[in-house]
């Protein structure tokens, strides 16, 4: 139990795939999953994960499954019009979905945006200057990780695993050899 656990938390941060015999059941259909809830944070936290962070506290998620590999969430607050855009997998449809909200919302008063990434860029200021209508919500946390962008997980959290040893006094010995 232990080093399931342990190893859990590990797979957690670093990712990676996993084997079917990973899997309870070894069953191809089912998908494994490690949540992790951050609370405590302090300002500088709660300024790097800005929409995710509700009600003082991070949850994040990695879940895994043969068929969609690894998928990157968490809990957070969103424009759930802009959810709906960011879930489009291709840049040119996400960016004519954003065009498309723009012109049907001119009250949001958004930017105009000549690629999906300037689209999500004013998403995101969007929702940092409304929080006021944001709802909650189930957001894809790749770039928390650094699969896409620097990766805020990896500068605000650090996990390190020390596995315990048969002889700790000799392997904590450091010396020439």
């Amino acid at each position: 139990g232990k080093s399931s656990l342990l190893r859990s938390i590990r797979w957690f941060f670093e990712g990676g795939d996993l084997e079917l015999e990973d899997i309870s059941g070894h069953d191809e259909d089912r998908t494994a999953s490690v949540e992790m809830t951050f609370v405590e944070l302090n300002q500088a936290d709660r300024e790097a994960f800005r929409s995710y962070v509700v009600n003082d506290s991070l949850t994040l998620w990695r879940s895994y499954s043969i068929a969609d590999k690894q998928k990157l969430s968490g809990k957070g607050r969103a424009y759930l019009p802009f959810e709906s855009i960011r879930a489009i997998e291709g840049k040119r449809d996400r960016r004519t979905a954003y065009r498309q909200l723009r012109e049907d919302e001119p009250g949001l008063n958004l930017p105009a945006a000549t690629s999906a990434d300037a689209a999500d860029e004013a998403m995101d200021a969007w929702e940092a200057q409304n929080p006021d209508r944001l709802q909650d919500s189930t957001k894809t946390a790749n770039h928390l990780f650094g699969f896409v962008g620097a990766g805020k997980l990896a500068g605000r959290f650090d996990f390190v695993l020390v596995p315990a040893g048969s002889d700790p006094s000799s392997e904590s010995q450091d010396g020439r050899g």
